[in-house]
Formats: structure tokens, C-alpha cells, sequence
């Protein structure tokens, strides 16, 4: 194991969201492999208290902390480096224009995609960071796939796994689902796996399920289609096992990755997905999976291509040889995501803390972002209408609870195109 100390702060909240939860887990469980990992309570980062061993690296996800953490080195609360990485660019922005000139030399961050890159250097070029991408235990879920692989051929399976919003295209494949039924040879079923209340573990049965639901009656497919409700660890790999092909209909913007994607190529599945985010560097066309063709409506939401989607799907699930030959290339893809591939290129990254880090609270308090603008795109400025929005102050972004700054529907989509590229 490596000497290095990684503190992992701990907050007394429950978050119940599927994939965060579950990544974040997993993310430290790998890292504990390669660094010692000591959990530190909240309470001893807002008291400034010694932490003994002294840790090398505080682990931050601004999904979860927000400035919190920035703030509080400035104050000279928390004297050591921060591991930075990346999950989501575009719902963050604001907080990651804010924590631009608080990074420091000895700050180790990291992005999950080339996609997530582009995203950061659209906002500044200080962001030119490595790409390290999630990674799950390839070998674990293989072992659950060889126990439990998809055999015969009276029945062809089609997986979703996901959150049960509207961004991630499940209604989509629901209105694809007559055509892949009338258009496939053998008999076709769903297995939509996640949340039935839409994104959390818990919770009833969403009003927008329900409404998936009905149509499902409404399209004469009720039958073809499984709820399977929330899955997690081995269940949901025995459930992607057992099925064919995997589809990924998502147009959600905070999109950067699609693990889900990993997960599915690690459990022998080709897989159906759209031109949208990371999803083609995982996905290579005709080879592990299919790429569908995504366009901008004119109320500036994004819409697949149904037709481009039925037949790929079908394409795959008539022709037995390529969809052999998509399985063994789809395990092939999965093994470059594994976490005794990847976790080693991030740990290359760190070193033992050399020097503390000193605060710089009261020469930043009552600036904001905006007073470090040679850091930023002037694009990017223009973008968040840096001349006309009320930025706050570090200092009141850190008595504000939340982020206390509202864009409107057209200003958030005009960041989304901008900061991807569409």
C-alpha cells in the first residue's frame, strides 16, 4: 500500500441519490486499496481541529460540499492539499468559477471524461487537468455475469438502468418500444431498472412513472416492459446478466460519463446509446455498441432519433453473430475501466504533504469570482453574464445557505451549449 493519507470528510446527512451514493463508495473503497483513507467528521473541519495522523489530501466533491470546504482552508480551518475530482461541470459552474482562484499548486484534480475536460476549459485554461475516468471492479461484476449470463434464444432482453426522469430518454424508448417489438423476431422485453420514485432509493412511485406507466398500456407493450424498481450490488448485475443489449437514451446535461455504460459493457452487453456527453469514448461504433443521433427541438430540449433507435436495437437483437461478436468486444471495452487500471494513474499523481497550506481569507473575503477574471474565458464571462448578474462575495457566499444565484431556462441552456460544445 502506498504511504500516502487520503482524509475522507464525513457529513451527518443521508443522501439517498442512487449513483452518487454508489459511486462515492466505491471511489473510496478503490483508493483505500493504494492509500490509507481516514474519515474525517465535519465538525472537526468547522473547528479547526488537529487531525492526527495528518492527512496528505482532503478528498472533496463539490457535489456534495459545495464551497464549504474552499472557504474554510481559507480561513486557515484546513492546512493540507485538496484531490479534486470532477463529476458534474455544467449544474456546478457557478461553484467552479467561484473555487478557480482558491485551487492551489499542490491541488490534485481530476476529470472523469474528455468531455468533462472540454467543459472545464471552456471556463479557463487553467483547468488543462488529467483525464481519469470512473471506474468500477471489472473482475467482481464479471464474476456475477459468468453465474448468470443471458442463454438461449426464445426470449431476447433489453436493459435500462437509471434514474426514471424525463433527461434520461426512458420515455423515449418507451414510445421505441412497438416498433422493436413488431420489428424483432423473438419475443422482447424491458427490464427498466431504478428508482420508481425518479431519482432517489426511497420514496413512492413518481407521478411521472406512473404517467410511463399508463403509456406503456396506451401502446399495447405493458407486457414487454418490467419495472424492476431500485437494484443495487449484485441483483442488479445478475438483472443486466440475464439481458441482451443495454440502451442509454439520456440527453440529461449534467451527463459527463455514463457509468452505467461501463457497467453494462462489463456484464457482456452491447450497447444502444446517444451521441451525447463522454458516452462516445466508451462506446465505439459498430464495435461494443451503437451511437444514436441526438437534435435540438425548438423549445431547446434535445430528442433522439426513434427510428435510428428501433433499428439499431433490432438490428442487433435479429442478427445472433453480431451481437455475439458486440458481447465479447463489449467485455473486452470493460476492462479498461477497471479500477486496478485507473486507480494507480491517479495515486501516480500524489505526493507526501510537504508544507502546509496557508489561508488567504481576509485579502479574498470581499471579492468575488469576478475580480480574478484574467483566469476565466472572456466567452465564459459573457456566457454567465458577468457585467449584469449580482455575484456574491466569497464572504457571502459563505453565510448564504445554497447558492442564492438563479438563472432562468434560457441563460441555463445557453451555459449548457456553450460549456459542451452543441
Amino acid at each position: 500500500m502506498n504511504d500516502i493519507i487520503i482524509a475522507y470528510p464525513m457529513g451527518d446527512f443521508d443522501d439517498g441519490f442512487v449513483s452518487r451514493k454508489s459511486y462515492e463508495s466505491d471511489f473510496v473503497g478503490f483508493l483505500s486499496q493504494y492509500a490509507s483513507i481516514v474519515k474525517l467528521p465535519f465538525i472537526y473541519i468547522e473547528e479547526g481541529c488537529e487531525f492526527d495522523p495528518d492527512p496528505d489530501y482532503l478528498l472533496v466533491n463539490i457535489d456534495t460540499w459545495g464551497l464549504k470546504l474552499f472557504l474554510y482552508r481559507e480561513q486557515g480551518k484546513i492546512d493540507m492539499p485538496f484531490l479534486i475530482h470532477f463529476h458534474v461541470i455544467y449544474s456546478q459552474h457557478v461553484y467552479i468559477s467561484y473555487l478557480l482562484p482558491l485551487l492551489r499548486e499542490e491541488d490534485i484534480v481530476v476529470v472523469g471524461s474528455e468531455y468533462s475536460k472540454k467543459c472545464l476549459l471552456n471556463i479557463s485554461d487553467s483547468f488543462d487537468v488529467p483525464v481519469i475516468p470512473l471506474s468500477l471492479d471489472i473482475d467482481e461484476i464479471v464474476s456475477i455475469y459468468k453465474q448468470n449470463a443471458h442463454v438461449g434464444t426464445e426470449k431476447k432482453t433489453i436493459a435500462y438502468l437509471g434514474q426514471l426522469i424525463k433527461t434520461k430518454g426512458i420515455d423515449e424508448l418507451i414510445e421505441c418500444m412497438p416498433g422493436i417489438v413488431a420489428k424483432s423476431k423473438q419475443d422482447v422485453t424491458l427490464n427498466v431498472i431504478g428508482p420508481l420514485s425518479g431519482g432517489d432509493i426511497m420514496g413512492e412511485i413518481s407521478d411521472y412513472v406512473k404517467k410511463l406507466q399508463k403509456r406503456t398500456d396506451e401502446l399495447g407493450v405493458s407486457h414487454h416492459v418490467n419495472w424492476t424498481g431500485v437494484l443495487m450490488g449484485d441483483k442488479k448485475y445478475q438483472v443486466l446478466s440475464q439481458s441482451d443489449i443495454f440502451v442509454n437514451p439520456s440527453t440529461f446535461k449534467i451527463e459527463t460519463f455514463g457509468v452505467v455504460n461501463t457497467e453494462a459493457l462489463a456484464c457482456g452487453l452491447p450497447v444502444v446509446c446517444t451521441q451525447w456527453s463522454a458516452f462516445n469514448e466508451i462506446i465505439t461504433e459498430g464495435k461494443n455498441g451503437f451511437l444514436v443521433d441526438v437534435r435540438e427541438a425548438e423549445d431547446g430540449s434535445y430528442k433522439l432519433d426513434r427510428g435510428q433507435l428501433i433499428s439499431r436495437v433490432t438490428n442487433l437483437l435479429n442478427d445472433g453473430a453480431l451481437l455475439d461478436k458486440m458481447k465479447e468486444e463489449a467485455r473486452k471495452t470493460a476492462y479498461k475501466y477497471h479500477y486496478r487500471e485507473l486507480t494507480p494513474r491517479l495515486m501516480g499523481l500524489l505526493k507526501k504533504k510537504e508544507v502546509a497550506v496557508k489561508g488567504q481569507w481576509e485579502s479574498i473575503k470581499k471579492k468575488t469570482f469576478l475580480d480574478f477574471h484574467h483566469l476565466f474565458k472572456k466567452q465564459w464571462l459573457k456566457t454567465i453574464g458577468a457585467d449584469s448578474t449580482d455575484y456574491k462575495t466569497y464572504q457571502q457566499m459563505e453565510k448564504a445557505n445554497g447558492l442564492q444565484i438563479k438563472f432562468d431556462s434560457q441563460q441555463r441552456h445557453e451555459v449548457f451549449k456553450y460549456l459542451s460544445g452543441r
